[in-house]
């Protein structure tokens, strides 16, 4: 990853935040299951 300029650096928490919410959802069904 060359030239992390700003805006892929907010684009990379707009995409962990995501990641985080999905796998914080798999992890809430996979408890009930």
């Amino acid at each position: 990853m060359s030239g992390m300029s700003p805006q892929r650096s907010i684009k990379t928490d707009i995409v962990f935040i995501i990641l985080k919410d999905v796998i914080s959802q798999y992890i809430y069904l996979a408890g009930v299951v």
